[in-house]
């Protein structure tokens, strides 16, 4: 008798850990702090994930560019991940040392938690805050490689990352002599006398050209420390506003100020030095009261 012949068939199967997710990671800006003035005592710059920031004893120029680190994540989709950054990170200067703390791991506005999408990819941005001593030396913050983990299922991949910034000296300011317009002789007539900030030369602009007798005046006179072969911004007082010198006659207006170098052309020297000299005009009414007039006016001094 014979037997029919079956097919036989047989399964295998190899049961045993699965493989380890694989993790990668492209950086794509590193860590901008942009550029800081240091203030007199230890200040803070705190720099969120999304680029905001808040500054406590520093003060923030627009010159350099300011944001977190960003880095491209690759892994399994919608699988939960998470970073480690070392922390505190010493920075040392020539004036005591940097402290970067508290770093600041996030995915963009909007994502609650650290996790890959559907596709298997995340943008990561970390933030930090940097802490700072009082007029730390100047230039470039130094470079200062740190090490960021990312970590998967089980497997891990690493990332380095640098810190982008420039920390200046504070700007220091002096007075160094007043604004003075002068002797003159009461106008018959409302008269306007102006006073060169680059001579001290004056001149009448308006009425009788010989109301100006005695001694001549000289400019407003500001010494300035601060950022060597920095330019130095200028804000003289607004056409808007009124300023008096007071005596025993009508306040006299002082207006249009202007100083030279001009508020476009101050620079700091390579000492880190520079000066100012501020010149107006007076509007001196008819039959001023005689007498000793004095006031005050601002001028305020900052980096672009």
């Amino acid at each position: 008798m014979r037997l029919p012949r079956a097919p036989l068939t047989m399964a295998l199967l190899l049961c045993g850990a699965p493989l380890p997710a694989q993790i990668k990671i492209t950086k794509t800006a590193d860590l901008r702090f942009g550029t800081l003035v240091s203030g007199a005592g230890t200040g803070r710059l705190i720099l969120d994930p999304d680029g905001r920031v808040q500054a406590e004893g520093l003060f923030l120029g627009s010159r350099e560019p300011r944001g977190p680190a960003t880095f491209l994540l690759e892994g399994p989709p919608n699988q939960p991940f998470t970073v480690e950054v070392a922390t505190p990170v010493l920075i040392p200067t020539s004036k005591g040392h940097l402290e970067l703390e508290r770093f600041r791991p996030a995915l963009p506005a909007g994502h609650a938690a650290l996790a890959f999408n559907g596709h298997g990819q995340a943008e990561l941005r970390v933030g930090a805050t940097l802490k700072a001593p009082g007029a730390t030396g100047a230039g470039a913050l130094p470079s200062h490689p740190m090490e960021l983990k990312v970590t998967c299922d089980g497997s891990s991949a690493l990332a380095v990352f640098d810190l982008q910034g420039r920390i200046m000296l504070p700007l220091q300011v002096r007075a160094a002599a007043t604004l003075e317009f002068g002797r003159c002789l009461v106008p018959g007539s409302e008269s306007l006398v102006s006073l060169d900030p680059a001579s001290g030369a004056r001149k009448v602009d308006k009425g009788n050209p010989g109301i100006l007798i005695g001694k001549g005046g000289a400019p407003g006179r500001f010494q300035i420390e601060g950022e060597p072969l920095e330019k130095v911004s200028i804000e003289l007082p607004a056409p808007t506003q009124k300023w008096f010198l007071r005596g025993p006659g009508e306040p006299v207006e002082i207006f249009n100020f202007r100083t030279d170098p001009a508020p476009e052309g101050l620079y700091l020297d390579a000492a880190g030095n520079g000066a100012l000299r501020v010149g107006a005009t007076l509007r001196l009414n008819r039959n001023q009261g005689s007498g000793t007039y004095e006031g005050y006016y601002t001028v305020v001094f900052n980096y672009p």
